[in-house]
């Protein structure tokens, strides 16, 4: 729409309803989405032009960071974000899906600067952190600073936070590594309502089951059957058909096989 000075007065072109309080400075990637956080831990993506949905995805506690944007051009762009439990994601811009978790151990709040391969951030407990983005994969971190809390803003006037310093004041952090072995994570929330993540780590390629049984024993619902590569995985459990109980998950792949207690409270 191209701009007429004759008329200043702005007109309302689409409004959308989140689940409930937008919590997170909004982001505009290359091709004209959306991208921002609620009070209730969801992560939206919406298209500019008309204001639906493209995907959401809820991890479980509230975002209160900016998040930043790696657009390689390609299946790979992603956003990364974190929230108040500490967890930064790296979600697939084109679904939402998750391609790492990793967990700071602090309410992350402060702006997302992505630079050349790594994510930077600040924690609510006064740390810089530094993470490598290796494809499918999160690593080590920087240097710690007990001075301050870093709040940052848009970097170099970069909207997207993108930023193209050349050079970085951070420390090396260590190789990046494959799981060492199969895991079934704990599942967070728990107890939860009705939304749950379920995280598991393959150090291999792997034939991965993972299955919702109820207290009977009776199989409930099939949350992935297929193969998967080797890295750090999560999937959401959305249990808002099932009644409120003790459910278990249980994940198989190859020789590996773990049970975990779920509590749904509604």
């Amino acid at each position: 729409m191209e701009f007429d000075p004759s008329n200043s007065s702005p007109t309302e072109e689409w409004s959308f309803q989140a689940d409930t309080v937008i919590t997170s400075s909004p982001i505009i990637g290359s091709q004209h989405e959306i991208y921002f956080g609620t009070q209730l831990g969801t992560i939206y993506s919406i298209n500019s032009a008309d204001g639906t949905v493209i995907w959401s995805y809820n991890t479980g506690s509230s975002i209160n960071s900016t998040g930043a944007l790696a657009e390689y051009g390609s299946d790979l762009d992603r956003l990364f974000i974190g929230n108040d439990n500490g967890d930064v994601y790296a979600l697939s811009i084109a679904d939402g899906h998750p391609y790492w978790i990793y967990g700071s151990g602090s309410s992350i709040k402060s702006a997302f600067l992505y630079d050349d391969g790594v994510v930077h951030f600040g924690t609510e407990d006064g740390r810089i952190l530094k993470i490598a983005d290796n494809e499918a994969l999160s690593g080590g971190l920087a240097r710690n600073s007990t001075e301050m809390i870093s709040i940052w803003g848009t970097f170099q006037g970069d909207n997207n936070r993108t930023g193209n310093k050349s050079t970085s004041s951070l420390a090396n952090f260590p190789d990046l590594l494959f799981p060492v072995e199969f895991a079934l994570k704990h599942s967070y929330p728990n107890p939860f309502n009705p939304i749950t993540n379920i995280r598991y780590e393959l150090p291999e390629i792997a034939s991965v089951t993972l299955i919702i049984y109820d207290m009977t024993g009776r199989e409930t619902a099939t949350l992935y059957n297929g193969t998967q590569t080797p890295g750090y995985h999560t999937i959401t459990w959305d249990a808002s058909n099932h009644a409120s109980g003790v459910y278990f998950i249980k994940m198989v792949a190859g020789e590996y096989i773990s049970t975990q207690k779920l509590m749904l409270v509604k």
